[in-house]
């Protein structure tokens, strides 16, 4: 691949990256490659920040893993991704969220790896998403 890239300069790394992430192995180098790209145009392009009950909330729909740059380049409390990889709810550090209610909530299939991260790692869609901001809204 890399040959590839080095023969095709005009290959834009964006979408290299992308296929890139879905490579378990190779995940984490398409997150270094990320934080080399421009964070704010990824959050405008990729991320719908709004308001949910009290909390402002950034949303992504796509496959990307968007956390980072929804923590440094948006005002959002929480992050929510859902798409065919899962979800993940992740909260800015210094907000006092309940997530671990949230999680109790949303039920079955959540995990709470870190105090200010969940992630359920079935196939989530625009049903499963709107569950997730439902409970956003409401704790």
């Amino acid at each position: 691949m890399l040959r590839y890239l080095l023969d095709h300069p005009g290959v834009p790394l964006h979408h290299v990256v992308d296929h890139v992430e879905l490579v378990p192995a190779a995940a984490h180098f398409a997150a270094l490659i990320r934080e080399g790209a421009d964070g704010a145009a990824l959050a405008r392009a990729h991320l719908e920040v709004r308001r949910v009950g009290r909390w402002l909330v950034a949303v992504n729909r796509t496959t990307l893993n968007l956390t980072g740059v929804a923590m440094r380049h948006t005002d959002a409390d929480v992050y929510v991704a859902a798409s065919e990889r899962g979800m993940v709810i992740k909260v800015r550090r210094e907000v006092p969220f309940p997530l671990g209610t949230a999680v109790e909530w949303l039920g079955d299939g959540w995990m709470r790896p870190y105090p200010d991260l969940a992630l359920c790692r079935r196939r989530a869609g625009e049903g499963d998403l709107a569950r997730v901001l439902e409970v956003i809204e409401t704790v």
